[in-house]
């Protein structure tokens, strides 16, 4: 995991560029620090906690035929649904013997949030996710499989270049699922610290692009949404991160824990 500090940050894109739902561009404090999973989710890090492996592309797999001959456990897990990963955060909690930050009720996920600092593990808000992607790269190509160089296959989380914040594969490789339902104003009313997301459930909010999709999905700013039990082969879950109790330390359970998925955007 990497301990994001507290800090402060444009939000949204300036004036004349970006769409229509990255305005206005505002000053956003985080002002708690997380921790985040320096790469996405494996598929070995799902399997291990969820005993399934729902990505399209591994050895069982719709999409076996394009990573035929190699090993997908390094690979990002794809596939995934925004309840999906509310789950895998919840059962990774109780497997290091955290309280779970979700409280689940035959399916549905409560939007009443009990304690923002508790330990167990969790979705970054869309704003906390924007915060750590850190702006645009020099060259992206060096931070991220998109379009342009992937092949049309996922790769191995951690062979790109880290941000600023040590984190890996930020842009592309796969989409990441965000704990905010989605609003296209949510930015012309957002609370300058620490914003939550709207209130009301909807479609949930994935960030980062991916490796089927050009550079401009891959933009810090770039929002996109999807149902909350959608599951397709480039969308997985966002990284997991959690909150550490005083006195303890970030916790790997066999690895640093993130996830994300793609697919085309909805601009």
């Amino acid at each position: 995991m990497a301990r994001i500090e507290p800090g402060s940050f444009l939000m949204g894109s300036t004036d004349g560029t970006g769409l229509e739902d990255e305005h206005p561009q505002h000053e956003v404090r985080i002002t708690r620090p997380f921790d985040l999973g320096v790469t996405e989710v494996t598929q070995a890090q799902y399997e291990a906690v969820m005993d399934s492996n729902p990505s399209w592309f591994a050895s069982t797999g719709q999409g076996k035929d394009k990573v035929a001959g190699q090993s997908t456990s390094q690979h990002p897990v794809e596939n995934v649904s925004w309840l999906d990963a509310v789950k895998f955060c919840n059962k990774l909690s109780e497997m290091e013997g955290r309280k779970p930050f979700y409280e689940i009720n035959e399916g549905t996920v409560s939007d009443r949030v009990p304690d923002w600092k508790a330990s167990g593990y969790r979705l970054p808000t869309e704003a906390e996710w924007e915060y750590a992607c850190g702006g645009d790269p020099a060259d992206l190509n060096e931070h991220a499989w998109f379009e342009g160089n992937s092949g049309s296959v996922t790769h191995p989380v951690g062979k790109k270049l880290t941000n600023r914040f040590g984190l890996h594969d930020m842009h592309g490789n796969v989409w990441e699922w965000c704990w905010d339902a989605y609003d296209k104003d949510y930015y012309k009313q957002s609370p300058p610290d620490d914003p939550p997301g709207p209130s009301q459930p909807s479609n949930r909010v994935v960030r980062g692009g991916s490796w089927n999709l050009d550079a401009g999905y891959c933009r810090p700013a770039y929002r996109n949404r999807l149902t909350p039990v959608y599951r397709y082969y480039s969308w997985a879950s966002a990284w997991p991160q959690s909150r550490n109790e005083p006195g303890t330390e970030p916790s790997s359970a066999g690895g640093e824990k993130r996830s994300r998925g793609g697919k085309k955007g909805h601009h």
